[in-house]
């Protein structure tokens, strides 16, 4: 098999064929692979390029854990910094601490920091639904009906409605 491209779509489908015993040819036009995950170095110092971090979605640690690659996963903490205030959003609790920071520095647009906060919120409960699950097509669900039963039945539901909802959104 040919794959074009060494991203993480590349990187993905090239380790699944190989797992499956087949012939792969991976091609790249870059010096390195990764796509748009990379890093450069200036000055002594090493930035990182394209993403920032990785929204786990359900998907990245039940694949890594499939093609038995082991990686350490660290906290990605997002800052919030808005003139000298600087916040960091921690969980869904840090929003009454953001929401506070815009009103003291933007009182004038109470309201409208008061509606955008509860729309982030929203995105924030829809998320959790979304990928509060590991994707099942990394198991295999007959092998394990106790956690068919356990888990993805009572969260199916869930989740039609949540993109129900979604779709609504936009």
């Amino acid at each position: 098999m040919l794959v074009v491209g060494a991203g993480m779509a590349g990187l993905t489908a090239a380790a699944y064929v190989a797992r499956e015993g087949r012939s792969v040819v991976l091609v790249e036009k870059n010096e390195r692979c990764g796509g748009l995950v990379g890093t450069f170095s200036r000055d002594g110092f090493l930035f990182d390029t394209g993403i920032r971090a990785l929204e786990d979605a359900g998907i990245i640690r039940p694949m890594l854990r499939d093609l038995g690659i082991e990686l350490e996963f660290v906290d990605s903490p997002v800052s919030v910094g808005v003139e000298q205030e600087i916040i960091d959003i921690e969980s869904a609790a840090s929003l009454e601490t953001y929401r506070e920071m815009l009103t003291k520095l933007y009182p004038e647009s109470e309201e409208e920091i008061r509606r955008i906060i509860g729309v982030v919120r929203k995105v924030m409960k829809e998320m959790e639904v979304l990928y509060g699950v590991e994707n099942p097509v990394f198991r295999n669900p007959g092998a394990d009906p106790a956690y068919v039963l356990r888990v993805l039945i009572p969260w199916l539901p869930r989740f039609l409605f949540t993109v129900r909802r979604i779709n609504r959104m936009a």
